[in-house]
């Protein structure tokens, strides 16, 4: 399986220990220092941190605060558009990247990904940094600028400690982040992304157990004031089940679809499947019932030899009978696999969004769908709906997309619906919103 080359490592900065740390003006959201955000102040000085020196390179400039130490910073990269951006002193926008530390992204960290990607585009008026604990893979795309600082905080303490640090001495706009928690020190000048509230709904969610101090956390951290995105109306609704007084403002982007899946990808050898097989995108977890793949792929193959591919982290064990896993995949292999699939299967009905049944419309693969709020939200009746646990409605609906496959009509018209939700015009929508999330603090 290939594996990509990582990028070369970015200049990375450490706040000065010694120093007084910034925090946050709550009235003006902007950047002032006061000694308080990031843990420095005296009161947490005699506490031992952990030793960043072995993943972060320390620059004088590190030991500045404000537009000296942004420009010291950006100037330690040889580059024309690192030269062009000192001299432009446009405000500066940042993502949260600290999600993309895996080699092969979740539905997560490909949008943070891809809007990391698109955004400059779509925000010219705002230069785009990404800030992140360890370099990131870059998986054969230009993964952008990236600062990267505090390598040995486990990610939920870097979040809360070292991001509003990184923010204060570049002296950040706006920060926008792809996941639910964000440190209240924080509010007024960030923003962030809900992909899914799957307890909201009740029902089950396959072997899953409920994690019952996790959604209290969770709705905890959810009911911080932040400017809020949710990935579909079904996400939204749960929103405002969960946090119905909430006073920040709340608006709906869907996910999109990167420009490669329209293409015809280029022929390569197939990891060993079946020679006739449906495909399954997605994370093993209980919530995407493997149970219930197991006894629809039995029932396939005594029927009509077909099989059910499943890529994807933690599906590697699943090598005997006719669920096959593969683990988790380049994008490559993926665009490969779905060019040769009968169909695509989103078997979970937990989804926010589900990002992998618009790549397959992008791709011109039918998709079978467990009767999903977050799929059907945007989806609407492209998709073909089952129970999610029947095992015998999902092997009939494989049966008749294999026996009677829908015409070629249809799949132009999916095709064309999944050109309306790049990534492009998915950043051109996020960069709306954070126009008016600045524009309101003014």
């Amino acid at each position: 399986m290939p594996v990509r080359k990582t990028t070369q490592e970015r200049p990375m900065v450490r706040a000065n220990s010694g120093s007084r740390q910034p925090s946050t003006d709550w009235l003006s959201g902007r950047l002032v220092s006061a000694g308080r955000m990031g843990g420095d102040s005296q009161a947490s000085q005699g506490r031992k941190k952990p030793d960043t020196s072995r993943t972060v390179l320390s620059t004088a400039s590190a030991m500045r605060s404000g537009d000296d130490w942004r420009r010291d910073l950006l100037k330690s990269e040889d580059s024309p558009h690192n030269a062009a951006m000192t001299a432009s002193a446009r405000p500066l926008m940042a993502l949260d990247l600290s999600v993309l530390e895996a080699p092969y992204p979740s539905g997560v960290e490909r949008q943070a990904r891809q809007l990391f990607q698109e955004l400059p585009k779509a925000l010219p008026e705002f230069e785009i940094v990404g800030l992140a604990r360890r370099p990131i893979q870059d998986q054969g795309h230009e993964v952008g600028r990236v600062v990267v600082a505090g390598g040995a905080w486990p990610r939920p303490v870097w979040r809360r400690r070292m991001l509003p640090t990184l923010c204060a001495r570049l002296g950040v706009a706006h920060l926008h982040t792809p996941v639910t928690s964000l440190p209240a020190r924080l509010l007024g000048f960030a923003s962030r992304c809900v992909h899914d509230i799957p307890w909201a709904r009740g029902g089950s969610a396959g072997d899953e157990r409920r994690n019952i101090l996790r959604e209290l956390w969770l709705t905890r951290e959810l009911a911080k004031p932040f400017p809020t995105v949710c990935v579909s109306e079904a996400t939204a609704r749960d929103f405002k089940t969960v946090v119905p007084e909430f006073k920040a403002p709340v608006e709906t982007i869907g996910n999109g679809v990167a420009d490669m899946f329209f293409e015809r990808p280029p022929s390569r050898p197939l990891p060993a499947v079946p020679s006739d097989f449906v495909l399954v995108v997605g994370k093993f977890r209980p919530r995407r019932r493997p149970g219930v793949l197991a006894r629809a792929a039995r029932r396939l193959a005594d029927e009509t030899g077909v099989g059910i591919v499943w890529v994807g982290e933690g599906t590697e064990s699943l090598r005997e009978g006719p669920l096959w896993g593969l683990g988790p995949v380049s994008d490559e292999v993926l665009r490969a696999l779905l060019a040769e699939a009968r169909a695509l299967v989103a078997p979970s009905d937990q989804e926010g969004f589900g990002i992998p049944v618009l790549e397959a419309m992008a791709a011109g693969r039918p998709v079978i769908s467990a009767v999903c709020e977050g799929v059907r939200a945007w989806a609407g009746d492209r998709v073909l709906e089952y129970p999610a646990e029947d095992a015998q409605a999902l092997a009939a609906r494989i049966r008749d997309v294999v026996m009677d496959p829908p015409p070629s009509a249809v799949l132009d018209r999916n095709r064309s619906f999944a050109r309306s939700h790049t990534w492009s015009r998915v950043a051109e929508s996020y960069a709306e919103f954070f126009r008016r999330i600045v524009s309101s603090r003014r």
